[in-house]
């Protein structure tokens, strides 16, 4: 959805007509690439679930 918005920005020029458009687009844009890269990272059990405590993998 955020990519959605991010694109249609583009084509009604929301990025040209107000300022600070592209940094609250980018902004948003990454903390939901970083979330869900966190989930999947979670579910491929490459980080521990959130609240336990797991050892340290050797590459760390």
């Amino acid at each position: 959805m955020t990519l959605l918005i991010a694109a249609w920005s583009n084509v009604f020029d929301l990025y040209t007509s107000i300022w600070w458009w592209d940094i609250v687009v980018h902004l948003v844009l990454n903390g939901v690439l970083a979330a869900a890269l966190h989930a999947f990272l979670v579910t491929q059990s490459v980080l521990p679930q959130p609240g336990t405590r797991a050892p340290s993998p050797p590459w760390a």
